[in-house]
Parts: C-alpha cells; sequence; structure tokens
C-alpha cells in the first residue's frame, strides 16, 4: 500500500512520516534516527520533494512564499518522471509512501498517477505554527506583521486544499496534531488506519499556542484564493475529524 502524507508545513507531517517510516513503512531513502527535526531530519523524500519543486516552478523558495500555477499541470516529460519515481519505490518496498507539505498543492497531479493509495492529513491552529516563521528581533515586530499575512495566506491554502483532498478520497485519515500529541486516542485511530501496529516515535513538546498580534491584525487581509478565513477553515477541519470519529473503521 502506499501512503501519501499531506498537510501545512511544521504542523505535523514530519511526526507523522517518521511514525510511519519506523513502523514498516519506507518514507524514503537514507533517514538517520540519531538526527532529530531540530537538527533538519524531516523524514521527507528528497526525490519527491525535487518533483513537487519542478511542478510549482520553485527551487529555494520560501514555503509561505509559494505560488501556485493556474491551472497547475505536468508535462509529459514531468509526468514520465513522477511515473518513475512510482515505479522504483513500488519496485522497492511493498508498503511505502512520501511526505512533503507541497504535495498539498501538487496533489492533482499525484493522484492521476499514483496506484491506489491512502491519504493521512494532518493539521495544526495557525496559532500553534505561526512561532515557526516569525522572526522577533529588533526589527522583527515590524517585518513579522508582513511575515504573518503571508504565513495565514499560505495556512488557508494548504488547508483549504487539504480539505478538498479528504472530502474527495474515502481512503483518508485527517489527524489533529494536537489530539496525536496529547494522548492515545489519535494515535490509536491512526495505528486502526493503517492496519499495522505503530512504533511509537513521539516526544514531549511545548506548547506554543499564544495570542499574536501580529496574526491578529493580518486575519483581516489573508485568506484563501477562495475567499475563506483562517477561523471558516480551521472549522472544517474540525468538522471533518469529528464526522470520522463517528465511523473509525479504515478503508479496504
Amino acid at each position: 500500500m502506499i501512503y501519501v502524507v499531506l498537510g501545512m508545513h511544521k504542523s505535523g507531517t514530519t511526526l507523522v512520516s517518521r511514525l510511519l517510516h519506523h513502523s514498516g513503512i519506507s518514507m524514503g531513502p537514507g533517514f538517520d534516527a540519531a538526527v532529530d527535526y531540530e537538527k533538519g531530519n524531516t523524514y521527507e523524500d528528497s526525490a519527491a520533494s525535487a518533483l513537487n519543486r519542478a511542478l510549482l516552478g520553485i527551487t529555494d523558495t520560501r514555503s509561505i512564499e509559494i505560488g501556485i500555477p493556474d491551472p497547475l499541470q505536468a508535462d509529459p516529460i514531468a509526468q514520465e518522471k513522477l511515473r518513475r519515481f512510482i515505479a522504483s519505490r513500488q519496485t522497492a518496498h511493498s508498503h511505502w509512501g512520501f511526505k512533503d507539505p507541497r504535495s498539498t498543492l501538487t496533489y492533482p497531479v499525484w493522484r492521476g498517477l499514483l496506484p491506489p493509495h491512502r491519504v493521512v492529513g494532518i493539521f495544526r491552529p495557525p496559532e500553534e505554527v505561526w512561532p515557526r516563521y516569525r522572526r522577533g528581533g529588533l526589527k522583527g515586530p515590524w517585518l513579522d506583521i508582513a511575515i504573518a499575512r503571508q504565513f495565514l495566506r499560505s495556512w488557508c491554502e494548504h488547508n483549504e486544499r487539504l480539505i478538498g483532498i479528504v472530502r474527495a478520497n474515502p481512503a483518508a485519515i485527517l489527524l489533529d496534531y494536537r489530539a496525536l500529541m496529547s494522548g492515545s486516542a489519535e494515535y490509536e485511530r491512526l495505528e486502526r488506519f493503517l492496519c499495522v501496529p505503530l512504533s511509537d516515535q513521539r516526544k514531549a513538546v511545548a506548547s506554543e499556542s499564544k495570542p499574536s498580534w501580529h496574526l491578529t491584525l493580518a486575519r483581516p487581509f489573508a485568506r484563501s484564493t477562495s475567499g475563506r478565513p483562517a477561523s471558516a477553515i480551521l472549522r472544517e477541519l474540525g468538522a471533518i475529524r469529528g464526522s470520522q470519529l463517528t465511523n473509525p473503521e479504515p478503508p479496504e
């Protein structure tokens, strides 16, 4: 089985990929378990990431500055590269997957080329993700206002697209990062969905969810391309997860 991990940057995709990889689902080559997230081990398949960057027409663009081509298309050469990537992983592993937050934006292209697969989506409120992006320092308070606007737009875009993907895919689970980190119920939900015993890779982390005047100022000007604000998107993410809780059976 193939597993595609989706979600906004800094929202728990690395944790999910790490859980899967250490539970027998290959998420990419060359991961060193001794190197943690803060030291650069994001459990991200570099080949999948390179393919996504090519699809989006970016190189080292900061995640919240990514623009999405409209329409997003893959020419025959790009499609062939994706097919070769998929075929190589299929040949090497019975159970495999890949994680790259950019896949949340490029998934329509992947969906048309992947064999039957499952989607593992994860979300986190913007207040908890924002501290990873703010600059701080002497110039930070003023620079962070502009960055907060970019950040919220990116958060809205990634998570609204995640909503569409999960709603359209019966073989998908949507996880709440906070619930996954705070107890056993969300962890066991993921375990049932995967139908494999998980190797617990969670580590205690301090909550960074604090009110931010940067986000407060940015909210009226930061929406997804459809015009939806972060508050509406977050409510819908919670509603989708809630509906899945009432129907916990894993897909066939």
